[in-house]
């Protein structure tokens, strides 16, 4: 009997490889199973997982596959920015919109904010949600600001829907 490779991703990293999986990965192997938004992976009985950050899950061998950079998104131009920069001042003083708690994007930036001696819980969040397209859409309509994948959001630039920043004092990579 042939072996089945049983593999997870978030709808963030599918959002990233969508391309990839979709025009190789199943034609290739045809008899793997690909779960999105299958939540904790530790939960599951997996072989293969894809995870937002190495943060999440220190328990697992971790290799990293792909770099990726956190940017502040908005719908319309954050007052007083400087060549699509704001000040570390400016996201404590916005209403913020983030995924919740547990996801690795938010574990990437309270880790980030706590290296260089912010304390994440001071940020303005007014609503936390589940997943990227969600956030986006809550940003296209006005309320607040976010932070989330440059991957995610090339579409909304594009288009103009969105207007992308990165924050001076704070570095938002991730691998």
């Amino acid at each position: 009997e042939e072996a089945r490779l049983k593999t997870a991703m978030s709808f963030e990293n599918w959002n990233k490889s969508r391309y990839n999986v979709a025009h190789g990965y199943h034609h290739q192997f045809t008899r793997n199973m690909l779960h999105l938004n299958r939540g904790k992976i530790s939960d599951e009985e997996i072989n293969l997982g894809f995870i937002e950050s190495m943060i999440s899950y220190p328990e697992f061998v971790q290799e990293a596959f792909l770099e990726d950079e956190l940017m502040v998104i908005s719908s319309e131009t954050i007052p007083n920015h400087s060549n699509h920069q704001i000040s570390i001042e400016q996201l404590f003083s916005l209403p913020l919109m983030l995924r919740e708690e547990g996801s690795g994007t938010r574990q990437v930036i309270e880790e980030s904010l706590r290296k260089y001696n912010y304390n994440p819980s001071k940020l303005n969040v007014i609503l936390e949600l589940g997943n990227t397209e969600s956030i986006k859409s809550a940003v296209e309509s006005g309320m607040g600001i976010s932070i989330i994948s440059k991957v995610t959001v090339q579409k909304e630039l594009t288009l103009k829907t969105l207007k992308s920043y990165t924050i001076n004092e704070l570095n938002l990579r991730r691998s």
